[in-house]
């Protein structure tokens, strides 16, 4: 598998390749599958080989496979961020948060941020056990609070629980020695605190 993965990793280098490989569901499904593998080795070079395969060719390879098979891409990373392997729920996080905060990928951010079932996801994520995992999902939950049109499935829910989100970013990393998350924070805490107090929270909204 390890030998697999860098003999995969170098042929992504050609942009050819990296697009017949992502045009291929049943390849991209075993990929996916190796990223879950119960061998430790096996899982992060599989997810060193995904993280390529999003990320090296981001405007002629990546960006137009995220645009035509959006619906596939979604369903990975919901499975994956769900994932109960930290490892692999950390990594899936992590990567999700770079590729929709990454430029190339505004297209794919835009309809990403207006799935109300994606912010609900995102703000369960910032709850989980794990600190690591609560700052990596921070930055997938603040582009929904940043987006500028949120639809009002997305205001629905950020305003109905907003009290509660409130109080959690209050305590949220306190102790974090970085400037540009501690301004980002503060920017998410005002946006929030800006949104009208829904009467009731949208159903399973309280949930995050």
């Amino acid at each position: 598998a390890l030998n697999a993965g860098a003999l995969l990793r170098d042929a992504l280098r050609v942009p050819a390749a990296a697009a017949a490989f992502l045009s291929d569901r049943a390849l991209v499904a075993r990929l996916l599958a190796a990223v879950e593998d119960p061998n430790f080795e096996v899982a992060s070079d599989a997810f060193a080989t995904l993280r390529d395969a999003l990320t090296r060719h981001k405007e002629t390879v990546a960006s137009v496979f995220l645009g035509a098979r959006y619906d596939d891409f979604c369903t990975a990373f919901s499975a994956l961020t769900s994932s109960p392997n930290y490892v692999t729920r950390r990594q899936s996080v992590r990567l999700l948060g770079e590729v929709l905060l990454d430029r190339a990928y505004s297209g794919t951010l835009i309809r990403y941020v207006a799935d109300p079932d994606h912010l609900k996801a995102a703000m369960v994520l910032l709850k989980d056990a794990s600190p690591a995992i609560q700052f990596e999902a921070f930055h997938v939950f603040k582009a929904f609070v940043a987006n500028p049109a949120k639809p009002p499935g997305v205001v629905s829910i950020l305003a109905g629980n907003r009290g509660k989100l409130l109080k959690h970013l209050a305590d949220f990393h306190v102790d974090k020695e970085d400037e540009q998350f501690r301004e980002e924070k503060a920017v998410i805490v005002r946006e929030i605190s800006r949104l009208a107090e829904a009467e009731a929270p949208l159903e399973g909204g309280g949930e995050g």
